[in-house]
């Protein structure tokens, strides 16, 4: 079984190479390439006074959006820097 992180990175590099639009990200989020949907099973987690948590990257609460397609996703700007998380309300 692959270790969280190297799974999680296969994920990342297999949905930037999938020809998804990137139209419903906010401007401000993404860069074209920033952003991509997080499976239900890795989804990202609220810590503490409405910040979020996806694996080692944390989100304020002014980077936390509503998703608008009902699926998880996170925009990571050069792999570094969290910009925003979308949370799917409810789940």
């Amino acid at each position: 079984m692959l270790p969280r992180s190297l799974l999680s990175l296969l994920l990342v590099l297999f949905s930037c190479s999938q020809s998804l639009t990137h139209d419903w990200f906010d401007a401000d989020c993404c860069g074209g390439k920033d952003c991509f949907v997080v499976p239900n099973d890795d989804a990202p987690y609220e810590i503490d006074n409405g910040k979020w948590r996806w694996h080692e990257f944390v989100f304020d609460k002014n980077q936390v959006r509503s998703s608008k397609t009902g699926e998880w996703a996170v925009c990571i700007y050069g792999k570094v820097t969290p910009m925003c998380v979308y949370i799917v309300q409810g789940f």
